[in-house]
């Protein structure tokens, strides 16, 4: 089995991003922006979730510390596979994963 290039699956309990997939092994790259190579056998599929421009979401990733735990709006989806959201804090405008954050539900 091998997954399609620029997906997100499941590896170790984890969201990691496809680069490459081959029968035998699979290229990764983690939220951390490093890359590894695993056996795609111990890959699996992930539900991605998915926002909407204009939803309000919370910031929780690590990667932008002055994000950490901040309130954020969706402003484009830009599909460009790794960080396919741009999100506004304030004046500034940031690319983020789709783990990076999370739907505020009041």
């Amino acid at each position: 089995m091998k997954f399609k290039n620029s997906t997100w699956v499941l590896y170790n309990n984890k969201p990691h991003f496809v680069i490459s997939s081959y029968p035998e092994e699979t290229h990764l790259r983690n939220l951390e922006e490093k890359r590894i190579t695993v056996p795609t056998k111990e890959v699996s599929t992930i539900t991605v979730p998915t926002f909407e421009i204009g939803d309000t979401v919370l910031y929780i990733d690590t990667y932008h510390e002055y994000l950490i735990g901040k309130v954020v709006t969706v402003v484009e989806h830009n599909n460009n596979g790794y960080a396919a959201y741009k999100v506004l804090y304030e004046s500034d405008y940031v690319l983020v994963t789709p783990f990076d954050i999370v739907q505020i539900n009041y």
